[in-house]
């Protein structure tokens, strides 16, 4: 399944994987804060926006809700956003945690595939 290529790919992706359907990727982010909140190792080591020093994690919250806001609108994330927006390692180990599943990711870079949650 294609996804929108509107820098909420990866939320999307899990959405689509949980739920049938894309447009919930925002739950998803929800889901992901909700565990950071929880597990605040886990977003200090393995979020872009806390390895740049842009903010507390309240200041991420604020910033992942104001680029949901504009992608629901439409509207273009700015371009030095992107980079602390993206999904990653982090936001894939917060949904298979708090879903107790296994996420499998390949990673053409290294060609090598990496598992999250291995117990899940």
């Amino acid at each position: 399944v294609q996804m929108r290529s509107d820098g909420a790919c990866m939320y999307s992706a899990l959405s689509y994987s949980l739920t049938g359907v894309q447009h919930k990727f925002s739950e998803i982010i929800n889901d992901c804060l909700s565990v950071f909140q929880l597990l605040p190792d886990l977003y200090n080591s393995g979020t872009d926006f806390s390895a740049r020093r842009l903010g507390a994690f309240e200041d991420y919250v604020v910033f992942m809700f104001d680029c949901v806001q504009k992608i629901i609108s439409d509207a273009n994330l700015p371009k030095n956003s992107y980079l602390s927006f993206w999904g990653e390692d982090a936001h894939l180990r917060a949904i298979s945690l708090l879903y107790d599943l296994r996420v499998y990711v390949y990673q053409n870079v290294n060609n090598k595939w990496s598992v999250f949650n291995t117990k899940g």
